[in-house]
């Protein structure tokens, strides 16, 4: 049967020979094409079952990578198969040659291939990193990072892949890149440690979008909207955005509030001189309470003591540390435990102090008014 098929073969070829240039080209133009459609159904294929195993692994990038280099590789058969078809076309007709033309195309698209993959690959990675059924919580800024990192070194490889491709010497590249370089460092000193302080927020991550921070040199305070390249944009409890050059924060000192574990609550009370009897009873009774309150982290230590001689009063020092972090939950049990510590300081017979003056006179003395008249 094989040798069967091999003369019916070599009596097809035989025949092709003796028809004209234009029908020889035709059926090689078709078994280019038909070539063309088998590679592309070859590719759906093995991209549908690549697919399905790794949307059912674990991993970030595996399904990515598949579905960056899917469509890519669509076009680049397709112009491939086109410029060959043009190929021979020029090699019958030889009164037009478009041979450097269909070179040059396969070039550029596979450069063009390349680039494209490469961006869509990391699109694809920041949305599965941003996913949350596909990956923990992680921060926004970084997976930006990531997208932005893969744009730009397509873009680097891709223009210094066209530039060798229109004839540009490599060597000519790196002399004016050394050059342009040092020029644009000096004439963008600001803007590059803009981009360098960015750089380093997306490496050292103190804070991510959503955190209250404070950067105590420069008294701005208020929640991270947005990590951009040169600037950081901070939303202030007036809901005012505010832009910080990135820069800053190679210099200047950060508190990130949110990343507390607890809050702090501490105050005084201030008991009138006549109730330092009462004292003892006051503060075990305060200090049990705050002890034990549910909204109290028992891990922390709770200060009740008395602590100083004020000038119109006696100070007893509170202080604890809550469970929660919020702002408003943390306010509500503050203003409980304030309002339990005047109950306590009632009940005991004592009363709270408020600045006074005593004017000490040791015996009555007369006061005289010369009279001038």
């Amino acid at each position: 049967m094989a040798q069967a098929a091999l003369q019916s073969a070599t009596q097809k070829i035989v025949w092709l020979q003796t028809q004209p240039v234009i029908v020889r080209s035709l059926v090689e133009v078709l078994i280019i094409l038909v070539i063309v459609m088998v590679a592309c159904a070859l590719e759906l294929l093995i991209y549908r079952r690549l697919l399905s195993r790794s949307l059912a692994t674990s991993r970030l990038w595996d399904d990515v990578l598949l579905k960056a280099l899917h469509r890519p590789l669509q076009l680049l058969i397709l112009v491939v198969g086109l410029c060959y078809c043009i190929d021979v076309f020029d090699a019958s007709f030889t009164s037009v040659s478009f041979l450097a033309f269909t070179n040059f195309i396969r070039k550029i698209i596979v450069i063009f291939t390349v680039l494209w993959a490469a961006l869509r690959f990391g699109k694809g990675l920041e949305c599965n990193i941003l996913d949350p059924s596909r990956h923990k919580k992680v921060d926004k800024a970084t997976a930006f990072a990531v997208n932005r990192l893969f744009r730009i070194a397509a873009f680097f490889i891709g223009a210094i892949a066209i530039m060798q491709l229109v004839g540009v010497p490599f060597s000519a590249l790196l002399a004016f890149g050394g050059a342009g370089a040092l020029a644009f460092s000096f004439a963008a000193k600001d803007s590059l440690a803009n981009v360098f302080g960015g750089l380093m927020l997306y490496i050292e991550h103190p804070f991510a979008m959503g955190d209250w921070i404070l950067i105590i040199d420069k008294n701005i305070e208020g929640v991270v909207d947005g990590i951009g390249w040169r600037s950081t944009r901070i939303i202030n409890f007036d809901k005012r955005p505010i832009f910080v050059p990135n820069s800053v924060f190679t210099t200047s000192s950060v508190m990130n509030c949110t990343r507390m574990a607890n809050r702090r609550m501490v105050t005084a009370l201030t008991l009138r001189y006549q109730d330092a009897d009462k004292i003892p009873a006051i503060r075990d009774e305060v200090y049990e309470y705050i002890r034990n309150h549910h909204g109290i982290d028992p891990k922390q230590a709770v200060q009740v003591f008395f602590n100083e001689f004020g000038d119109s009063s006696i100070n007893i020092r509170v202080a604890a540390f809550s469970k929660t972090t919020d702002s408003v939950e943390f306010g509500l049990l503050q203003q409980e435990i304030y309002l339990k510590m005047i109950d306590i300081v009632t009940r005991h017979g004592a009363d709270f102090a408020f600045p006074t003056q005593t004017l000490d006179v040791p015996k009555a003395f007369t006061m005289t008014v010369p009279d001038h008249t």
